[in-house]
């Protein structure tokens, strides 16, 4: 198998001896790592054991790659935010952060068609698999480990996000702890763009409003917002509102029915659509617009960082089906249908008897380990694994190639392992609907900061 770095955008690959790696990770011992000391964990290890204790002491946004004579491991970061593929039969067989060199690898030129119903439903084919059959693409918080004297591939995961025991301690306990998290995500935010300027799409949610206020709390002064679309809208609205409380930069860019049609005819949003799609999901085109007319402008410094709220809504519990609260229990049946339901619904489609659905039930089943009666509890913690696993890197997550296309980095604060953690405790009856999150921005408005105190920006 042969290892090919593809990729010419930011985050760059760095080598050091036999291993690669592209983006940054903390300690934790909360050190930042990056380049060749992102390199450093992972040199002089021999086992797969060893090099999933590493990536399980590191948190950050990254892939790494380790090459010896006699193995190649590899490993994505929790959210999948870099894609790697592999192709493993025929004579070329290649391990690569670029689709277009595995699409050209692999023997089979046919397209998977579970893969392309999924797609179709989805926005992404599932799991391993993409469009192509023969080319996978590694799963998030997946190792994969490549026997050279075997040719054999196999895969591990080290992470999962699910819930496990209920945080301890009251509300305002919590909420008071909520924030302590909130500010340590931005502090280490911070200490990663090392003075840079950031740049937040500043929408009219919840948690792009949170970046920009932590931002200001913490006092880092570099920062602009920007938002896009309809002027008239209740989101442009806010977004302003926000800015204009917060002393930010604000810049808004204006899309036509005309601007978007002759973008979408352009030689440039073809070439995104082959760098965005990774033959497994549907380019995230929203932001592309509107970032490119800012650079054309000379809006941004070469050296901006963006700073999207992804993916806040989800960890809160925004996705949590209600019909899951008030049951004594969830049987795999109705889990499967309530999932198909939220998930493949790009065209009508039936859970029991569409095309592939008795396929995609079974694979649904498999990757989530579901057993027949759940507890609502358990049944929610399901749901939002399928989400981690699936919806939040191949479509949402996709987003920050937007970003990289045009030369710039990003990081998702809302990513970081200290608030997944703090949220993989707060039990289901309190963080559906985000209400707990709705509480904690109620607790929150005696900060000093005029944007919790606006009914109107709630």
């Amino acid at each position: 198998m042969r290892v090919i770095f593809g990729s010419r955008r930011f985050p760059a690959w760095h080598t050091h001896g036999q291993v690669s790696v592209r983006g940054h990770a903390f300690t934790n011992d909360g050190k930042l790592l990056s380049g060749e000391s992102l390199c450093r964990p992972f040199a002089h290890l021999k086992s797969v054991n060893s090099f999933q204790k590493a990536l399980e002491e590191l948190d950050g946004t990254f892939c790494v790659v380790l090459e010896s004579a006699s193995q190649i491991i590899a490993a994505v970061d929790r959210m999948g935010s870099m894609p790697l593929f592999w192709v493993e039969e025929g004579p070329n067989p290649i391990l690569t952060d670029d689709p277009e060199a595995a699409m050209a690898a692999c023997p089979s030129k046919e397209v998977d068609p579970l893969s392309l119903a999924e797609y179709l439903l989805t926005s992404y084919a599932t799991g391993k698999d993409t469009l192509q059959k023969g080319l996978s693409i590694l799963p998030a918080a997946q190792i994969l480990h490549f026997d050279k004297a075997s040719g054999q591939i196999n895969r591990r995961e080290y992470y999962r996000y699910e819930h496990v025991e209920d945080a301890e301690g009251s509300d305002q306990e919590l909420f008071k702890q909520l924030d302590m998290i909130h500010q340590n995500c931005v502090k280490r935010l911070i200490q990663s763009v090392n003075g840079r300027p950031i740049a937040i799409p500043l929408s009219g949610g919840y948690d792009s409003r949170l970046v920009a206020l932590m931002l200001k709390r913490l006092g880092y002064n570099n920062v602009s917002a920007y938002c896009y679309g309809d002027p008239r809208s209740r989101e442009t609205s806010i977004s302003r509102a926000v800015a204009k409380y917060l002393e930010i930069p604000w810049v808004f860019v204006e899309h036509q029915p005309r601007d978007w049609y002759l973008a979408y005819q352009s030689p440039l949003r073809k070439e995104f659509y082959r760098y965005g799609a990774h033959v497994s999901s549907r380019p995230h085109i929203q932001d592309w617009l509107a970032v490119r007319n800012l650079q054309r402008q000379g809006h941004f410094h070469p050296d901006t960082v963006f700073v999207p709220g992804h993916s806040g809504d989800f960890i809160e519990g925004s996705y949590i089906p209600p019909g899951f609260y008030n049951r004594e229990s969830i049987s795999i049946d109705l889990f499967l249908d309530a999932a198909i339901q939220r998930h493949y619904r790009q065209w009508p489609f039936d859970p029991k008897t569409g095309l592939f659905a008795a396929q995609i039930r079974e694979k649904i089943t498999a990757q989530l380990r579901l057993p027949e009666i759940m507890s609502p509890e358990e049944a929610s913690s399901h749901f939002e694994t399928f989400y981690w696993l699936e919806q939040q890197p191949k479509f949402i997550l996709n987003s920050m190639r937007d970003y990289e296309f045009f030369g710039y980095e990003w990081r998702l604060a809302w990513w970081d392992r200290e608030l997944l953690e703090f949220w993989k405790r707060i039990p289901m009856a309190k963080r559906g609907g985000r209400e707990f999150y709705k509480r904690y921005v109620a607790a929150m408005r005696d900060t000093g900061f005029p944007v919790y105190k606006k009914e109107n920006l709630l």
